[in-house]
């Protein structure tokens, strides 16, 4: 984190936007989406993991975050393991680095499609999901063809989830002291 000029004073979040199974993937345009306004609203300092096979998904994410988060390098669970240790808040799919998240005692925030909420997310208030909240929710799918086609991920909007970030505000203290910056109304 020193090469990336990240201090112990930034708001550091780190979010996996990979996920192997289509009805727990958020789709990458959100995630770039919402890495600028973690970044723009929050001055949040943004790192996405990525795993074997995930760098060009994720690289395409950060690619288009107008904000350019950190990408790290390839690393193994210890190095992970110590990575999220030093975070502020986590977010993600329901996937490793979540339940890793946890074990460090870093606050999280689950987006969720098909699966659960209450079968994945710790039974603590600094463990939280977000979802659009449709009918179909949760179907615990692994596709979802037409007509949803993962409705539940794709309308989950980025403002939707950057709002959930905000009720996190308790379990992140540098959350509760942070202006948060909207972007001019016109």
């Amino acid at each position: 984190m020193r090469t990336q000029a990240i201090t112990s004073e930034d708001l550091l979040i780190c979010i996996d936007p990979t996920h192997h199974i289509p009805t727990r993937q958020w789709p990458g345009a959100h995630f770039s989406a919402l890495v600028d306004m973690l970044s723009e609203r929050l001055g949040a300092r943004v790192l996405l993991l990525w795993g074997p096979g995930e760098e060009s998904q994720v690289q395409a994410i950060a690619t288009a975050a107008r904000f350019h988060p950190v990408l790290i390098p390839a690393w193994d669970l210890h190095t992970l393991a110590a990575l999220l240790a030093q975070a502020d808040l986590f977010i993600g799919c329901n996937s490793a680095p979540l339940h890793i998240a946890v074990s460090q005692g870093i606050p999280t925030l689950t987006i969720m499609g098909a699966t659960l909420s209450v079968n994945w997310i710790p039974p603590a208030p600094q463990h939280r999901a977000v979802l659009a909240g449709l009918p179909c929710q949760p179907c615990e799918k692994n596709v979802c063809g037409p007509p949803l086609n993962i409705a539940c991920l794709r309308t989950l909007t980025a403002e939707t989830v950057f709002a959930a970030v905000q009720t996190c505000a308790p379990w992140v203290p540098k959350l509760r002291h942070v202006p948060i910056n909207m972007p001019n109304q016109q």
